[in-house]
């Protein structure tokens, strides 16, 4: 027998150690939530509460393509994984506050906000986070930057 399914209450458990067969809902299910960017615990999690089925962190990473165990995932369900992961990522890209210069400016009201009602914690906080923000991006003195100008002040 390859399945060994116990019956605890509304919830199955099934051992993935024996390879037992999940209904395709369930395999589309958690091949799009880790399409998505889920972590195989965050997808242990709702597959337990969407289907009352317990899996194993490892039976989960089976059916990500990305990963060694998910080598032999079915190509219908590696197509599905591709086509998921590629509208999470352009839906993305459409939320506002996925861009830079948006999370900047609502960190500039806050901290404006902060300031005027004398709140100095929320407004330093915003400013940690506006330099945070900033981090990948390094300023230079324009004056000392520039070799011409350099030249001109001695």
């Amino acid at each position: 027998m390859l399945t060994d399914v116990r019956h605890t209450g509304t919830l199955t458990a099934i051992d993935d150690m024996k390879f037992a067969p999940l209904p395709m809902t369930v395999k589309r299910f958690v091949v799009m939530c880790l399409a998505c960017f889920d972590t195989p615990t965050e997808t242990q999690h709702k597959v337990r509460q969407e289907f009352g089925i317990v899996m194993s962190r490892q039976g989960v990473q089976k059916y990500d393509p990305t990963k060694p165990s998910g080598a032999s995932l079915s190509a219908e369900l590696r197509t599905l994984f591709t086509q998921t992961r590629e509208r999470f990522i352009d839906e993305l890209e459409k939320l506002p506050l996925a861009h830079r210069a948006t999370r900047l400016r609502k960190l500039e009201s806050v901290y404006d906000e902060a300031r005027e009602k004398g709140n100095l914690k929320v407004a330093l906080g915003a400013l940690s986070a506006a330099a945070r923000e900033m981090q990948p991006f390094e300023f230079q003195d324009v004056d000392s930057a520039d070799p011409d100008n350099a030249e001109e002040s001695e």
